[in-house]
């Protein structure tokens, strides 16, 4: 699963572009957000 930062600024950005990659529909981008793994569509999503 992915790190959530401690700093409150790379968390933000690690939310937007998670949060931009679902409204674009762009799963490749949202993967990458999400660490990489070639299974992020079933791991737990950070926020959660």
């Amino acid at each position: 699963m992915l790190e959530i930062p401690e700093d409150r600024c790379e968390r933000h950005r690690l939310f937007k572009a998670i949060d931009d990659a679902f409204k674009a529909g762009d799963f490749e981008a949202l993967g990458v957000a999400l660490g990489g793994s070639p299974d992020w569509f079933d791991e737990q999503m950070p926020f959660e």
